[in-house]
């Protein structure tokens, strides 16, 4: 009677075997696709994204200690801000992938509201991410290549129109705002 009670716990799908798939031309079944997206998501994902959000807080007192004057600080500041935010919303976009989610009597769609809340989101938190590396990197390029010249440049007013060319150029982006653009 335990082992009854303990394998209606684990049900996370149909008990059709890999032969039975491979008749039908599938490679898994669907006990064996939901516990690889509980094991990875659920688990190894959304603990290497709960490591992320916690050295992104250590950076953000790290940052604000020293003050965001130098642009340096200020891009690595947007960075952190970005990559924390691209982070926390993919441990709802795990959370939504749950295998159990799904078998949540609700009105609730959980994947189009992922969708909507987290993949989206996730998508303009990343570009944002990349986007600013990729500037902080021409930014270092240009400081050895032109070692004199290069503390007359505003970076600031740089900062903020990339960042709105960035949003405006790309279309699909739910949220068009980022950190190096309001702050003065």
């Amino acid at each position: 009677m335990a082992s009854r009670q303990n394998s209606s716990m684990l049900n996370l799908g149909s008990h059709s075997t890999w032969k039975d798939n491979a008749d039908n031309g599938l490679m898994l079944s669907d006990t064996a696709r939901n516990v690889f997206i509980l094991v990875n998501h659920g688990v190894i994902g959304t603990l290497m994204c709960l490591f992320g959000t916690v050295g992104n807080c250590l950076s953000f007192a790290v940052f604000l200690r020293q003050g965001l004057r130098m642009s340096m600080n200020l891009s690595l500041f947007s960075i952190s801000v970005s990559d924390f935010l691209g982070l926390v919303l993919q441990i709802w976009h795990n959370f939504c992938l749950n295998p159990y989610v799904e078998q949540i009597e609700s009105p609730l769609d959980f994947m189009q509201i992922q969708y909507l809340t987290a993949g989206w989101p996730n998508v303009t938190a990343v570009r944002i991410t990349g986007w600013t590396t990729a500037f902080t990197t021409l930014k270092r390029c240009l400081s050895i290549a032109m070692s004199l010249k290069i503390k007359q440049v505003q970076w600031n007013a740089i900062y903020y129109h990339c960042d709105l060319r960035t949003e405006c150029d790309c279309p699909n982006t739910a949220l068009p705002v980022s950190l190096p653009g309001l702050v003065p």
